[in-house]
């Protein structure tokens, strides 16, 4: 999945100055009206070091908001700049950036030379050798975006499974697992690395995450789906998303279902100008239909219950504002959840 945190490839870069290296932070918690803050007062500085770097960072952000010409505009100039103080690992960035979107764009013959580029630049300039892997990286998510399977197999053989986290590399490795049809594989390191990103707030990862775990149990994927709409829509994640194709149709149709989530589905839906005949399969995936039931129903307890959840409050909130046991509180709302057809779970996976 290419996505800020996913894929941000500056992640491993020295630091520049403060402003750049909050944002860089920001980004990979998947804080997006922050990190561009930040992005926009490095530039606003506008000296050396760092000046060029801010530009391809902001970039970033445009992409995850699918606003692709600002992103495209952003790329050109950090490239100009890093090109102009010959900031070569820079330059690198800027090639990788613009190869992703070239490639979103389908314009396949420009992506493969930008990241012919990438490779020639860092091997002339005996660049780093985290430079080196994540262009291999790259390439690989350039291949899984262009569904080149053989490309995928020759390009996984050449990395191992990540032992640490390192976002960008983990999601990568497992997407391009689900890619090849790896899918309990991919199954069971999602599900190593989903409490890590959770422990460490990376809000966008964890998104991630999600979205690769629907993909990868289509028995199951509305709760996944869910949570990855609710964390998504704070910050308007949209390209995170449409990366993943018609594949993620079915599920967003599916999530127009829930109220907390229709309206954001929906816009995606709208957005991503997705291929029609995905439409065939979105039928078996909407979540089964259940009887209405009437509010006026509900007892004193149960509506207090629906206002909390409603007002965005969540389990321990409410445990303390009832001065009522946590577990007795998920039982009560689960019920409720189980009448009304929502769920209320979204918001204890959510980072802050």
């Amino acid at each position: 999945m290419s996505k800020s945190y996913r894929t941000n490839s500056f992640q491993l870069l020295p630091p520049h100055r403060p402003n750049l290296e909050l944002g860089r932070i920001h980004l990979l918690q998947g804080a997006l009206y922050k990190a561009a803050d930040r992005f926009e007062q490095t530039i606003a500085e506008g000296t050396a070091p760092g000046f060029g770097m801010a530009h391809l960072a902001l970039s970033e952000v445009h992409y995850e908001w699918n606003a692709l010409k600002t992103a495209a505009y952003f790329i050109q100039k950090g490239l100009q700049i890093s090109q102009q103080q010959q900031v070569f690992p820079t330059q690198v960035v800027g090639y990788r950036l613009w190869a992703r979107l070239q490639q979103v764009c389908g314009r396949i013959e420009n992506a493969n030379e930008a990241m012919r580029m990438a490779h020639d630049l860092t091997e002339a300039k005996s660049l780093s050798h985290n430079l080196r892997t994540q262009n291999s990286e790259w390439e690989l998510l350039l291949a899984i975006h262009r569904h080149d399977i053989q490309s995928i197999e020759r390009r996984l053989e050449r990395l191992t499974i990540p032992t640490q986290f390192y976002p960008t590399r983990n999601l990568i490795y497992s997407r391009a697992l689900i890619a090849l049809g790896r899918v309990q594989e991919a199954s069971h390191l999602l599900n190593l690395w989903l409490p890590i990103a959770i422990k460490n707030k990376y809000r966008g990862v964890v998104i991630s995450i999600l979205i690769q775990q629907a993909l990868t149990n289509l028995y199951v994927p509305h709760p996944l789906v869910i949570d990855a709409l609710t964390l998504a829509k704070k910050e308007s994640f949209r390209r995170i998303f449409a990366d993943e194709g018609s594949k993620m149709v079915p599920l967003l149709h599916a999530a127009r279902g829930y109220p907390a989530t229709a309206v954001y589905a929906e816009m995606l839906i709208s957005t991503a100008q997705y291929t029609p005949e995905v439409e065939i399969v979105v039928q078996s995936l909407m979540p089964p239909a259940r009887p209405a039931t009437s509010l006026s129903s509900l007892n004193n307890e149960q509506m207090q219950l629906l206002k909390y959840i409603l007002n965005g409050k969540s389990y321990q909130d409410i445990a303390e504002e009832l001065d009522m046991p946590l577990q007795t509180v998920k039982l009560q709302l689960e019920r409720l959840s189980s009448r009304l057809g929502f769920l209320t779970n979204s918001s204890e996976a959510a980072p802050d």
